[in-house]
């Protein structure tokens, strides 16, 4: 929207104008509401779990299993404090760890993502071709989503 465009629906009395520059693929990118053809669409977004267990860089190991155990889940999501995903770790990077193996030192750096309205017939085919159980799914800015499970998602 033109800066114009914008300062007229202010003058009409619209509270939350927003100059959005980027295009179509970034709002979709984002997770943004759509409508359209894509609205009805299965996606990464959809599919991805929200509540997914995340942690720091400087936790240690053996804190994360002791935390993990009870849960079903084989993953943990290396996060920052603003929740941009710096690497992932597997359930066998945590059984057994020592007090002095921090996530940072044994998480798998820079996991591969998947922007949030990537279709589930575009996803699921990679997923299977790369023998991927899960998939992180994150804005384009990194910022973790969720986690979309292959067999799940079938």
């Amino acid at each position: 929207m033109s800066p114009r465009a914008a300062w007229r629906l202010e003058s009409l009395g619209f509270d939350n104008v927003c100059d959005y520059v980027g295009g179509k693929l970034d709002w979709l990118a984002f997770g943004l509401p759509i409508e359209g053809e894509l609205a009805a669409a299965m996606t990464a977004g959809r599919l991805a779990l929200r509540e997914v267990p995340v942690c720091r860089l400087e936790d240690k190991l053996s804190a994360l299993a002791q935390r993990l155990r009870p849960s079903a889940w084989n993953e943990c999501v290396v996060v920052n404090e603003p929740g941009i995903v710096l690497g992932l770790l597997r359930k066998p990077m945590w059984e057994g760890a020592t007090d002095a193996v921090t996530a940072e030192q044994a998480m798998e750096a820079a996991p591969i993502t998947f922007r949030p309205h990537v279709r589930r017939d575009e996803i699921i085919p990679y997923m299977e071709k790369h023998k991927m159980e899960t998939a992180l799914v994150t804005t384009p800015d990194g910022k973790l989503l969720g986690l979309v499970r292959r067999d799940a998602a079938v």
